[in-house]
């Protein structure tokens, strides 16, 4: 059976800086000026996917006080998310720390659910930079008993969500199992940083609210990086579970920018099966699929159109599910109302490149010494000095 439209995208990452490999500086040391973005545009860039749409609908209102930002973003879910035994605070002074995650949910279906995307976005007591780390979705993992399920000693990453999450045997989307899911996976994240990590903020994005957003925008203008074959799109553009099982032709996205319709988007980004680097291209696809977004939110004629604002704010409640810790959304939006583009970097867990190693015929991502360092320096709040370091950890956009 095919159709036209896709069923299930899955895509989730984070701005990257698009000048060059200079990591933002931290205050005390010398930087360049900072460009005089949007107040809305300056939020999407320091949580990345958590505030996106909202501060994109309010920036327009950010002077006009609390009271407006409060009745633009009641409609996005808050749910206690984060463990308490790794809850940060209650305020959002000093350093801070997010974990974004993107949920492989389908409709109707007893699979297990995955967190297909894991971001931790660390921001140094400075507030004057963000740091976006992606962690493979293969990492291994040791997984404690928890939940009714036994330990494991060689878990992936992207498995251990479904460790809290299951019920009976079963996936779990009430609120209950999303709690249960996300305490897995923050207390493993937990023990993979030396000296571990405690998280200010949470969000889950639903990738059903991305293809929303995605369709509300009409599409957007990107430039592919490489040679990339559907797995879900034949030649003709028509629907497929799997093109490369099923052996048939394969849309194929050539290098070049231009302007992608919203499926084509969404599938480009979620590709992963025959690149040279596998889910490290894929991470920065994702990434670059949110620049795209950005770039489209603003422009002129998405900010002057009263129902495509309604619309984007309607989307922004099925794409995310947040725990801001008791923080009110329009105390973030006020706090980092005046960061800018410049302040962000994405790091490139691994450097990018594969780590692997097999066991029981399995191969699984190992995190590398020096990454390691990179998630201690999360700890101690020093990843600007790490990434001074290792400047060839930086994801950059290819041109």
């Amino acid at each position: 059976m095919q159709s036209h439209a896709p069923s299930e995208p899955t895509v989730y990452g984070s701005p990257v800086r698009e000048d060059d490999d200079v990591p933002p500086t931290p205050s005390g040391k010398p930087g360049r000026p900072r460009r005089n973005d949007p107040p809305w545009a300056k939020t999407l860039l320091i949580i990345g996917a958590v505030l996106m749409v909202v501060s994109g609908i309010s920036g327009g209102v950010v002077v006009a006080g609390r009271i407006a930002l409060s009745q633009l973003t009641k409609g996005i879910p808050q749910q206690k998310l984060i463990p308490d035994d790794i809850r940060a605070g209650k305020n959002i002074n000093g350093e801070l720390n997010i974990l974004l995650l993107g949920l492989d949910e389908r409709a109707n279906s007893d699979m297990p659910i995955h967190t297909d995307s894991v971001i931790i976005v660390h921001i140094p007591a400075s507030h004057d930079a963000v740091y976006m780390i992606s962690l493979p979705r293969d990492t291994l993992v040791s997984v404690p008993a928890m939940f009714n399920h036994p330990a494991s000693s060689h878990a992936k990453l992207t498995e251990v969500y479904r460790y809290g999450n299951e019920k009976n045997g079963k996936p779990d989307d009430s609120p209950d199992g999303r709690t249960r899911g996300v305490t897995a996976t923050a207390k493993v994240i937990n023990q993979l940083v030396p000296g571990g990590i405690k998280f200010n903020a949470i969000s889950i994005v639903n990738f059903k609210g991305f293809q929303k957003l995605v369709n509300v925008l009409g599409g957007v203008h990107m430039c592919i990086d490489q040679v990339v074959e559907s797995e879900h799109y034949d030649a003709q553009g028509n629907y497929h579970t799997s093109t490369r099982r099923e052996g048939t032709s394969k849309y194929t996205y050539k290098i070049g920018c231009r302007d992608l319709k919203p499926w084509e988007a969404l599938d480009y980004s979620r590709q992963r099966y025959g690149l040279p680097n596998a889910d490290y291209d894929r991470q920065r696809h994702q990434q670059q699929l949110l620049k795209a977004i950005f770039a489209k939110l603003m422009t002129k004629g998405t900010l002057t159109d009263i129902s495509k604002l309604k619309a984007l704010r309607d989307a922004a409640g099925d794409l995310l599910t947040l725990d801001l810790d008791n923080v009110p959304m329009e105390d973030w939006l006020f706090s980092f109302k005046n960061m800018s583009a410049s302040n962000v970097t994405m790091i490139k867990t691994n450097g990018g490149k594969f780590h692997s190693e097999y066991i029981d015929g399995v191969s699984y991502e190992v995190l590398s010494d020096d990454s390691k360092k990179l998630l201690k320096a999360v700890h101690d709040d020093k990843v600007y000095d790490f990434i001074n370091d290792h400047p060839s950890w930086i994801a950059k956009e290819k041109k």
